[in-house]
C-alpha cells in the first residue's frame, strides 16, 4: 500500500484489528521434592528474619547448628529455600525437604505414684484441727 508521501507502508490497514501484544509469565516453583532424607537428621527450628532467615538442623548425633540460605549442612546438602515450615535441601541424590518435627523423648517421663496416706494427707485429712465455728477447718475454738 502506497501513502499520500509515496512510501510504503508496513503492517495492518488502519481500522484492521490487531492481534494483542503476548504477555509472557513465568512460572517460580520450588524444586521438585524427589529423594528421601536422610536419616537421623531433624529440622529442628526455623527463624524467620529480615533480611535473613536461618534454619536449626539436629544431626543423628544430637549436635545441632544454624544454617542461612545458601549453606552447606554436613550430611545432608545445600539449604536451597527456608520457608516457615519446612526446608529444601539440594543433596547429592537430588532435592528433598525437611519439615519442622518436635524432639522425640528417649523415655516415657515416670508418673508420681501416691500412697493411700500421702493423698489423705494432701487432702488435708489427718491433720488434729477442730473444726472453727463456721464449719471451716482451722485452728481449736477456746
Amino acid at each position: 500500500m502506497l501513502l499520500a508521501c509515496g512510501c510504503a507502508r508496513t503492517g495492518p490497514a488502519p481500522g484492521t484489528p490487531t492481534a494483542a501484544p503476548t504477555i509472557a509469565t513465568v512460572a517460580i516453583h520450588t524444586p521438585p521434592v524427589t529423594v528421601t532424607p536422610p536419616a537421623g537428621y531433624r529440622l529442628a527450628g526455623i527463624a524467620m528474619a529480615e533480611p535473613d532467615a536461618f534454619a536449626v538442623f539436629e544431626a543423628p548425633n544430637g549436635s545441632t547448628a544454624l544454617y542461612r540460605l545458601n549453606d552447606a549442612v554436613p550430611g545432608l546438602g545445600r539449604v536451597m529455600q527456608i520457608e516457615t515450615e519446612r526446608v529444601v535441601i539440594e543433596g547429592e541424590r537430588g532435592s528433598f525437604e525437611l519439615w519442622l518435627t518436635p524432639a522425640s523423648t528417649a523415655t516415657a517421663a515416670p508418673r508420681a505414684q501416691l500412697t493411700p496416706s500421702a493423698a489423705a494427707t494432701r487432702r488435708g485429712a489427718g491433720t488434729n484441727r477442730a473444726p472453727t465455728p463456721s464449719g471451716a477447718p482451722g485452728p481449736p475454738a477456746s
